[in-house]
């Protein structure tokens, strides 16, 4: 996916996906540093740019939406996954007032995110039953 104009943020990801590896790069570094932003902000965003704490979450998904679109590896895949819940996760915590909550899951999204950049093998836990 390649954002629209709708789509395109202050940090312009507009035709990115071109040149795949580089640009896939380069997509997952201005997703990490929109987490970086929302983590600073969230939920008060200032309004350059027309931003909104919604839009803002919303910029959010369009970045991690075209990477899972565009990511070839499963793995990294399931962390952007579970990146997108976190976010889902932070935006119900903001609308509860809960400012503390939100933040922690900006930053658990962002960190799934560096986990899906760096193709972190996922592990399960273990279970040790006895018999």
């Amino acid at each position: 996916m390649i954002a629209t104009d709708a789509e395109e943020t202050i940090f312009g990801t507009r035709g990115m996906l071109e040149g795949r590896n580089t640009e896939l790069r380069t997509l997952y570094e201005d997703a990490d540093d929109f987490f970086v932003y929302m983590h600073g902000y969230a939920p008060n965003i200032p309004r350059t740019g027309g931003l909104t704490l919604n839009s803002a979450i919303n910029q959010l998904f369009v970045f991690l939406d075209a990477l899972a679109e565009n990511e070839r590896d499963l793995t990294a895949r399931h962390w952007l996954r579970l990146s997108w819940k976190e976010v889902i996760e932070a935006k119900v915590a903001f609308e509860k007032k809960d400012d503390g909550e939100g933040r922690k899951r900006l930053e658990n999204g962002e960190v799934y995110l560096t986990n899906a950049q760096e193709k972190k093998p996922m592990t399960l836990p273990l279970t040790v039953t006895q018999s």
